[in-house]
């Protein structure tokens, strides 16, 4: 499991606070401003710490409505034809992706809390009383997702620079398109 943003983001935030602030020198404001500069931009990034997906969405929907009525309310020349026809097929390509329903970040992480208890239930069930071959078949499920998740994690920090094999590891982009079983997602 990964720490969140919002986790790492209080981290800093106490380190600033506690260690780093009271330890400049009290003459030197040029460093006291830039600290409490500092401190203030993570105080944002910690109230909006995994919320851009959402304030995207909410931007997406509100383009398409604003192109649709753009494009029933204007009329023109051909260079205003055109547009409407441009804006047409951007409306028909971004319409089915502003009509998903986004889960919030809070929802998806208590369903994903859900589901992984779920898993460690199933398991110490077949545990308990599989039979020999689905506690096999189970084992193997179940390091195939590990092998995947670590090697999910391992390129979520690589930028970091403390995997010895970081030249070998997928880039983010690559590893958040795989789906469980490899394939890259649509």
């Amino acid at each position: 499991m990964i720490p969140t943003h919002a986790a790492r983001l209080q981290s800093m935030l106490r380190s600033m606070t506690e260690v780093i602030i009271p330890a400049l020198n009290r003459d030197d404001q040029l460093a006291r401003d830039q600290a409490q500069i500092l401190l203030g931009n993570l105080r944002l990034l910690s109230d909006q710490a995994d919320r851009t997906y959402e304030y995207d969405m909410v931007e997406l929907r509100e383009y398409v409505a604003l192109l649709k009525e753009l494009t029933r309310i204007v009329s023109g020349g051909s260079q205003t034809e055109e547009h409407k026809e441009v804006a047409n097929r951007a409306i028909k390509e971004a319409e089915p992706m502003a009509a998903l329903a986004i889960p919030t970040h809070q929802l998806l992480s208590t369903r994903l809390q859900s589901l992984k208890s779920t898993v460690d239930g199933l398991i110490a069930a077949t545990n308990a009383d599989g039979t020999p071959t689905s506690r096999k078949d189970a084992i193997a499920a179940v390091l195939k997702q590990a092998a995947s998740q670590n090697l999910r994690e391992r390129a979520w920090f690589r930028s970091s620079g403390f995997d010895s094999a970081q030249q070998e590891l997928p880039s983010l982009d690559q590893v958040l398109r795989l789906t469980g079983d490899g394939r890259e997602s649509a």
